[in-house]
């Protein structure tokens, strides 16, 4: 911040207050430079001029080329977009940031969740970083939509839809129209900035880190069923459009559910695994084709996907009758 401070400024000063002393340090460039001290001296100031805790710098004269540049609008436009880049997360929960009088907002991620709909969430631990992923729906946006990449509270990349974040990998489709839906948040923590995925301009992630890379497991094992959800989403769509189902429960759950910030999730709503409504599928005009139903406790269906690594129910139905098709039927007819 002092080597920020002499580039543009001819003159400024701090002032700040903690433990009910005040003081300010008063720096003139011009002076000081001609000095072969390298000290700051500071002078006692009125308690009251300040709040506990508060500080003030204050640039009382700008350098002719500084003024320049702060005057055109397109800096103003930057600088509050770099802000709300590197603020993100505080300014998501209580930091109160101001610029010509301004408050700056970071851009809020959101949600939908209900009692049949929810968000998946995985937390886990590469060499000391602690990576927090968390996926699921929304309204549908195409700018908005795809992965958030969070590095110590700065937001290093937004809204990413391509290969950089899983996207047309690992058996995930590239993102398209129908993904548009999808909101995704990853989130990385370590007090040693050093081994967190960002770019030596902290405005970047930088893919080669194997961080980033086990990072990237989590994601895509995330995301799978949330776009598999969505793509049936839109089959459901054609379906219905075609006449040849009724009932739209995957629609009907985007759009009947909440819509919350996604670091405001409700803890009933966060699940391992995806939760979503079972899709309709159209009657086989053939009549060869008949649906099998039955009720068992969730806890049991719960680890039979698990098992499977499945996230719908139909799944379960699906795999266990032709296991058991496979083993006892095939070879009796």
């Amino acid at each position: 911040m002092k080597r920020t401070l002499f580039k543009i400024a001819e003159n400024f000063y701090v002032e700040s207050r903690k433990n009910d002393i005040c003081y300010r340090v008063t720096v003139d460039i011009k002076d000081w430079v001609t000095t072969e001290d390298w000290d700051f001296f500071f002078e006692f100031q009125d308690k009251n001029a300040l709040s506990e805790g508060e500080t003030n710098i204050v640039v009382t004269q700008l350098r002719p080329e500084a003024s320049e540049l702060f005057s055109e609008r397109t800096f103003t436009t930057n600088l509050e977009n770099e802000i709300a880049a590197a603020y993100f997360k505080q300014l998501s929960s209580d930091l109160n940031i101001e610029l010509n009088g301004t408050k700056i907002k970071s851009k809020d991620v959101y949600v939908k969740v209900s009692d049949e709909l929810s968000c998946i969430k995985k937390n886990t631990n590469v060499d000391g970083v602690d990576i927090s992923v968390i996926c699921g729906v929304t309204d549908r946006d195409w700018e908005d939509g795809g992965w958030y990449v969070i590095c110590n509270g700065r937001l290093v990349a937004e809204a990413d839809q391509s290969i950089a974040t899983g996207w047309g990998m690992n058996g995930i489709p590239k993102y398209h129209a129908d993904f548009a839906f999808f909101r995704g948040l990853i989130e990385f923590s370590c007090s040693d900035s050093s081994k967190l995925p960002w770019t030596t301009t902290k405005t970047g992630v930088d893919q080669d880190s194997k961080i980033y890379k086990a990072a990237l497991y989590h994601m895509s094992t995330s995301m799978k069923p949330v776009t598999t959800f969505l793509r049936e989403r839109a089959q459901e769509v054609t379906h219905k459009t075609e006449g040849k189902i009724s009932d739209t429960p995957l629609l009907n759950a985007i759009k009947n559910a909440s819509t919350v910030r996604i670091h405001d999730v409700p803890a009933e709503n966060i699940k391992s695994i995806f939760e979503r409504p079972e899709r309709v599928l159209p009657a086989e005009d053939n009549n060869k084709m008949a649906s099998v139903q039955y009720t068992v406790p969730i806890e049991q269906i719960n680890l039979v996907k698990k098992s499977l690594n499945v996230t719908t129910n139909r799944e379960v139905g699906e795999m266990t009758f032709n296991y058991y098709f496979g083993y006892e039927c095939d070879n009796n007819e």
